[in-house]
């Protein structure tokens, strides 16, 4: 038996190893974190792009071959081992090696260059998210970053959503009467030209010449990858108005879900450039003419409702919005319109247009976007994104500089959106696919291809019987082979890396049969592509229900192609569903 003090001394000793071992771990998880930090320092990437490739060796077989690893500018990684020039990081799980260059200690000095320029015309902001200024800075106009705020990062794009910055004078200019320009623009839009100095080595400035704008945009606008919010792919979609949809919702959901359709584009402004439902941006605009915007009093928690409820069922939506198109606003403030020498809003197209060179009309249009983004829109579809036919005399002489503007906007609108993680869609008038460019409309396939996320594009029946035969389309007898040789168009170019995808919107009003609707698509479809929308103007029921045998199988042989499509010839090829509105055909149609 133990005695008493054997006892005390083995307590004492238990006690001893006790305070030991708690106190062994107490010094491991001050110091061990430190220890971590002082074998392992945590760097951040820096990089031209937003997105930096290292390509990873490794051995297959006894053979040599390489990974890909994308790296976000910005991004948190941790340095093994350091080198002359080249060290190795552990990022993701995976040990890397990569240039010196690449690395900085500090993360907003990662995420700022030294030099910079833009990859296209940006318009200055006084403040984040403010109104858009006079002042703009064209591509090749170097500037320097006086403010950032990694509060702006975007972890999963490496961007920051704005820079407030002071431009430069070229190599060209007289530095004593360089007046330099300030402002915030969208870190999207930053071209860089050098990095910062915080690497772990000497950092390797690079130092490159700005390229001429032509050229600009395509690396800078990566198309990004939502898995919260991904597009359709293909796309099956049904253009409605919000009345209609609000009265019917159950029958148009029963419809897509029998049609296969997993999109609905509602129009929030229509071509008459009223809204509605009740909107705060429209109030604050339009101020005592927000009356005649808003002949329907759809209130915005009933509006989310709604939304959320399609959402819910697996329905992506895009609100469309008629951009330029907007007699409302042309008649009630010419100051923002087309207008004759006169100074009175000039009549074109049978409408009232807002003049796109207008910044303020550019910011009512980006408001509601953003105001329909905050409803739970998934996309905002730009309409009537363009000039008016018989426009040119009106403004400005040099008509290249048109397609500038329509580009502009839809680069501002993807800079808004993409906060929202929200897609910015656009129509495309079919004589841009055939011309690559219309200088009057100020469309140019390629350039809206590359700005936008999704290009819907229109080859109406309607206008397609107004292209001359040289644009390749000789054959009228079939609604089939008229859209197949349409959609081949497109083949002629190939898409490259980051343009937008394509979605074709056919005609579904007028005096359509189901047999030819079905045409169409099966055109489409033989044509190349996969994505279709379907536009009946308001997507009631009425007009929907006949159509329906046209989506039960899509093998049968064309139909003829005849003047039942239409109840009478349209003037002009310019022309968008607004058009058919005030021609009389729905009239026509629901007789």
């Amino acid at each position: 038996m133990m005695n008493r003090n054997s006892l005390l001394r083995r307590a004492c000793l238990t006690f001893l190893m006790g305070s030991l071992a708690i106190a062994s771990i107490v010094v491991s998880l001050t110091f061990f974190p430190f220890l971590h930090e002082r074998m392992y320092p945590v760097r951040y990437i820096q990089s031209e792009t937003p997105i930096l490739k290292i390509d990873s060796p490794y051995i297959e077989n006894g053979e040599i071959e390489t990974r890909q690893f994308s790296l976000t500018r910005g991004q948190e990684v941790r340095l093994v081992a350091g080198g002359a020039h080249l060290s190795s990081i552990e990022a993701d799980g995976e040990i890397l090696e990569i240039d010196n260059s690449h690395l900085s200690r500090d993360q907003l000095q990662a995420m700022t260059p030294s030099r910079a320029s833009v990859n296209r015309k940006v318009w200055l902001r006084k403040t984040k998210d403010g109104p858009l200024e006079e002042a703009y800075i064209q591509p090749g106009t170097p500037f320097k970053v006086i403010d950032a705020d990694l509060d702006d990062y975007d972890a999963s794009a490496g961007l920051l959503r704005w820079y407030q910055i002071e431009t430069l004078p070229n190599s060209t200019e007289d530095d004593a009467s360089f007046q330099p320009l300030t402002g915030y623009i969208p870190g999207s839009v930053v071209l860089w030209l050098a990095y910062s100095n915080a690497s772990t080595a000497p950092a390797k400035e690079f130092q490159k010449d700005i390229p001429e704008a032509a050229s600009l945009g395509k690396e800078a606008c990566p198309q990004p990858d939502r898995k919260e919010n991904s597009l359709p792919d293909p796309e099956r979609a049904l253009n409605v108005s919000l009345p209609v949809l609000f009265d019917y919702s159950s029958q148009i959901e029963d419809y897509m879900t029998r049609n296969d359709f997993n999109t609905l584009i509602v129009t929030l402004k229509d071509e008459n450039g009223k809204l509605s439902y009740l909107s705060d941006t429209a109030s604050a605009f339009l101020g005592d003419d927000i009356d005649a915007a808003q002949p329907w009093a759809i209130d915005m928690d009933s509006f989310r409702a709604l939304v959320d409820r399609l959402k819910a069922k697996g329905i992506f939506m895009a609100a469309r919005l008629e951009t330029f198109l907007d007699p409302l606003l042309a008649q009630s403030r010419p100051d923002l319109a087309l207008c004759e020498e006169n100074g009175t809003p000039a009549l074109l197209e049978g409408s009232y247009w807002t003049s796109p060179y207008e910044h303020r009309v550019w910011q009512y249009n980006l408001d509601l976007a953003l105001e329909a983004c905050s409803i739970g829109f998934q996309e905002i579809q730009f309409d009537s994104l363009r000039f008016p036919a018989g426009s040119a005399g009106l403004t400005d002489p040099n008509l290249p500089g048109r397609t500038e503007q329509i580009d502009g906007f839809l680069y501002e609108a993807r800079n808004l959106l993409e906060e929202k993680h929200v897609y910015t869609g656009a129509t495309l008038e079919p004589d841009a696919v055939y011309d690559e460019i219309n200088l009057e409309s100020g469309q140019s396939f390629q350039g809206m291809r590359q700005a936008a996320n999704r290009l819907y594009v229109l080859p109406y029946l309607q206008n397609l019987q107004l292209l001359s035969a040289n644009y390749g389309i000789e054959v009228f007898g079939s609604a089939h082979d008229v859209l197949q040789a349409f959609t081949s168009q497109l083949a002629k170019y190939p898409p490259q890396e980051y343009d937008s995808s394509l979605c074709v919107s056919l005609q579904g009003f007028g005096l359509m049969s189901p047999q030819t609707l079905q045409a169409q698509i099966q055109g489409v479809l033989d044509g190349g592509q996969t994505s279709y929308a379907i536009n009946t103007i308001d997507g009631h029921p009425d007009r929907l229900y006949p159509l329906e045998p046209a989506f039960q199988a899509l093998s049968i042989p064309a139909a003829p192609y005849t003047d039942e499509v239409y109840e009478e010839p349209v003037a002009r090829l310019h022309c968008l569903p607004c058009s058919f509105r005030r021609a009389g055909l729905l009239a026509t149609q629901a007789a």
